[in-house]
């Protein structure tokens, strides 16, 4: 890891204590600690860390988290790759829902530099979150950003659940850098997209990748793909993406 990337994952937890007093950063406190423990080690935090439960969770046995390997930074040819993330949210089966508790409806999404900046047009993409469980897909958007060649960008799934209580929103984050198609044997979302294309024809495949993550029971299930919120329209992929 070079000494940037270790500093601006210092800096990131230092920020996210100013955040809960100013609200100027969405990161859950307790989930970016657990990210900066990982920055130290191969891992792209894809687990949400704890927070205090003004989200209500439909699948209570199963955390937010991305679908990343375990390296720092996960690779990609691609200039604009598509990552994969597991939601446990949901409306309640009866309707009613826990004290205190709010069913969010949409996330966040957020691309940095190493030099702590956005590379978005807009700084944050806004994204609809489907109303059940399971699956979602999120491919960069070329409208804001391609991914340049030999550069590391750290990004940010934050879910949101309560605008004013920043603790109350879970979060996934990790690097991604972008490499030359032959400067490595095993690119990390190269391989998920191959995974992606083909899971329909080799169901048992996608089953081994899904896992991984302790979601293998999903893999005849759709995977939902998180359009911006102004949208308003979720497209629910059944078969190839």
């Amino acid at each position: 890891m070079s000494l940037r990337r270790s500093l601006f994952s210092q800096k990131l937890v230092a920020s996210t204590l100013v955040a809960l007093f100013s609200s100027a950063m969405g990161f859950s406190l307790i989930s970016l600690k657990a990210q900066a423990q990982g920055f130290e080690k191969p891992t792209g935090s894809s687990r949400s860390g704890g927070v205090r439960g003004e989200c209500f969770v439909a699948d209570k046995e199963r955390p937010l988290r991305a679908l990343v390997d375990e390296s720092n930074p996960a690779l990609t040819t691609q200039e604009n790759p598509t990552l994969l993330f597991y939601s446990p949210f949901g409306e309640p089966a009866s309707g009613i829902l826990e004290d205190g508790k709010s069913v969010p409806s949409k996330v966040e999404f957020e691309l940095l530099n190493e030099e702590e900046e956005s590379v978005l047009k807009k700084e944050k993409i806004v994204l609809s979150l489907p109303q059940q469980p399971g699956i979602v897909s999120l491919q960069i958007p070329s409208s804001e950003v391609r991914l340049e060649p030999n550069k590391e960008y750290f990004w940010i799934f934050r879910v949101i659940c309560d605008q004013d209580d920043l603790s109350a929103n879970p979060s996934v984050a990790g690097w991604i850098k972008r490499v030359d198609s032959v400067s490595s044997s095993d690119v990390w979302f190269d391989r998920l997209d191959r995974i992606l294309r083909s899971r329909v024809n080799n169901l048992e495949n996608w089953t081994k990748f899904l896992e991984q993550f302790g979601i293998q029971d999903l893999a005849q299930s759709s995977i939902t793909e998180l359009k911006p919120k102004a949208d308003g329209q979720l497209n629910t992929t059944e078969n190839e993406l």
